[in-house]
């Protein structure tokens, strides 16, 4: 389980994504604008933050590709729909996590 502070900051930017003005930033923060969100979360975190890409391993060849990039705070990862354990976070996507 997250932090409630953690789960409240992931709640209220959830709020603030979904606002018309910041629809327009991108066409999707969860399927195109997720690595600018990631990152954003990071630099305003002072670098507390760290980037984690969900990956598909399926993929041929063995190749790497990222299906969302997240934010890693503390134990939890955050993107545009909340705030997440990596557990919760492998079952919202049915795939593995790891380091990117």
């Amino acid at each position: 389980m997250c932090p409630r502070w953690l789960e409240d900051f992931a709640d209220d930017l959830q709020n603030l994504l979904g606002r018309s003005d910041a629809r327009g930033l991108t066409e999707s923060w969860i399927a195109s604008g997720c690595f600018i969100l990631a990152e954003a979360l990071r630099q305003w975190s002072g670098g507390k933050a760290t980037l984690w890409s969900v990956v598909d391993p399926w993929v041929k060849d063995n190749a790497f590709e990222a299906v969302h990039v997240v934010a890693k705070i503390d134990d939890c990862f955050v993107d545009a729909e909340g705030a997440w354990t990596e557990e919760e976070l492998a079952s919202l996507v049915g795939l593995e996590t790891g380091r990117g």
